[in-house]
């Protein structure tokens, strides 16, 4: 995940301070799972199907990871469609009802958080801009 010297090709951005302790509140080992995942993510490296699934409908531009981990799945949504940055809009642990299907719900925040993450990312465009050009320099020095 990004850190100050990071040579990752896009910074990894928590939408919210709930976000974010949602994210680090998973056990241990979902953490650093998808550390992992998120890793490969922000480095444009592929996952496989079991691993993450890009969201359609209303959720167009929503991406999922998941993992198992103790017969629960925890999964962790993000938008990626950003050149600089990858924008992690909700994590924990998901029951789904039927089928794999998301919540009403769960679809309205998911709905809301991406136009908040759009908003974020219009605000701070020169700002992430200017820390990816920081981070490609770095790149090209290692």
């Amino acid at each position: 995940m990004t850190s100050d010297d990071a040579v990752d090709i896009k910074e990894v951005v928590f939408l919210s301070q709930r976000v974010e302790d949602d994210y680090l509140s998973q056990p241990g080992d979902v953490v650093e799972a998808f550390d992992a995942r998120v890793t490969a993510v922000q480095n444009l490296q592929r996952l496989p199907a079991k691993h993450h699934r890009a969201l359609s409908g209303n959720l167009n531009g929503i991406e999922e990871l998941r993992v198992s981990h103790d017969s629960n799945t925890y999964r962790t949504y993000y938008l990626a469609n950003y050149e600089e940055a990858v924008i992690l809009i909700e994590a924990g642990m998901k029951k789904s009802k039927k089928d794999g299907e998301i919540p009403a719900e769960q679809v309205a925040r998911l709905v809301e958080r991406k136009r908040q993450a759009d908003q974020f990312y219009a605000e701070n465009r020169i700002l992430l801009r200017t820390r990816y050009e920081m981070r490609q320099q770095r790149r090209a020095l290692s």
